[in-house]
């Protein structure tokens, strides 16, 4: 069966788009599925270079954001439609996987001529009440057209049974949860080991408002009044916005903070398998997927209990859950593990053991099950 995979950008560091390169390198595996790629843009390094993917030809002097403005401005609607149309006519897919605006669109309205089937990843968005202005209402539009092309989808996929849940009350749209999954093996290779300042701590996700790298700070400048030698490592990428440089002067006033941005996935393992507690403060996640690295690495996790984390860390047995957005709380239970090293140890067997049934080759093939169903 020819599948194409649909998503805007394959970049490194996400999750959409390192779910979609992970996806892609697993299902090419399987003999009977010739797999191509759609997107505006790629530059993903892990992406199997036996893959074909088809982007656009843009020269213009916007660069990749040019190539979303095809897909995104009135005017350059022909233009798209054109684009998109012959990019149907050299792939001819049985099955078209789509992940997420703006391209969802155009694989909807355009399945009946080519009479390919849709399967819709919905990954919901961040919660719009969590923002303010323009980009509270990007979100609650963005969300208003997923749903509305979720419903006129052959299948959907979630990552999660809370996502499931959400769609499920807001369109009455049934789903099949597919979590995103991790390279098992790759998490308990012997990796090097850093020469980190013990205690340490360790949160991996980007710069942004929902994961809540403001109350994770909050609650390490109490942790310290405890244990005044711990050291907080945070890796993920910054930008230009006002919740960054916040981030940077909190870090600096508090102290021990160790503020490392994007890293290269091998550098990213070995401080996993470097510290000796992973702390995340995200008040909101489709799957959460650091949480699951952690726990392939033998990390014991705090983090709130909210959102999906509960399905992906079990609260007393891989870690501790708290009550979101409750630092006091969070700080209490980082005290808890880092004096307590059975509990640790004990936490970290069940969560390398946990994180076993999520091994990317597992997942890939319920998703080739969903493929066949439809």
């Amino acid at each position: 069966m020819n599948i194409a995979i649909v998503y805007t950008c394959l970049v490194e560091g996400a999750g959409i788009p390192d779910t979609v390169v992970a996806h892609a390198n697993q299902l090419c595996k399987y003999e009977d599925v010739n797999l191509s790629i759609l997107t505006l843009f790629s530059s993903h390094k892990h992406l199997n270079s036996r893959i074909p993917v088809v982007t656009p030809i843009i020269t213009n002097p916007f660069g990749t954001r040019g190539r979303i403005y095809l897909f995104t401005k009135s005017f350059m609607r022909p233009i798209a439609n054109m684009f998109f149309k012959r990019a149907l006519e050299i792939i001819r897919p049985d099955i078209i996987d789509v992940h997420y605006p703006p391209l969802d669109d155009f694989v909807i309205n355009n399945k009946k001529r080519f009479g390919y089937k849709v399967i819709y990843h919905y990954h919901s968005v961040i919660d719009p009440s969590i923002y303010t202005g323009y980009d509270r209402e990007r979100r609650i539009l963005e969300n208003e057209k997923m749903l509305r092309n979720t419903s006129r989808s052959d299948a959907v996929i979630t990552n999660s049974n809370f996502i499931k849940n959400y769609l499920l009350s807001k369109s009455s749209v049934e789903s099949t949860v597919v979590t995103p999954g991790i390279d098992f093996h790759v998490f308990r290779k012997k990796e090097r080991k850093l020469n980190l300042r013990h205690p340490a701590l360790l949160h991996v996700g980007r710069m942004a408002k929902h994961k809540g790298v403001d109350l994770l700070l909050n609650a390490f400048e109490l942790v310290l009044k405890k244990i005044p030698k711990t050291h907080l490592y945070i890796i993920g990428k910054f930008d230009d916005s006002d919740y960054s440089e916040l981030i940077k002067q909190r870090a600096s006033e508090i102290g021990n903070v160790y503020l490392l941005g994007h890293l290269p996935v091998e550098d990213v393992i070995a401080y996993y398998k470097s510290a000796d507690l992973f702390t995340c403060a995200s008040i909101y996640e489709g799957f959460g997927m650091p949480f699951m690295e952690a726990q392939a690495s033998g990390l014991a996790c705090v983090g709130f209990n909210t959102a999906s984390i509960p399905e992906v860390v079990i609260d007393s047995e891989t870690g501790i859950l708290v009550k979101p957005k409750d630092s006091k709380a969070f700080s209490e239970a980082v005290i808890e593990l880092l004096s307590n090293s059975r509990k640790r140890e004990r936490f970290s067997k069940n969560g390398i053991e946990y994180a076993r049934n999520y091994d990317w080759a597992e997942i890939a093939g319920k998703l080739y099950e969903e493929y066949n169903k439809i």
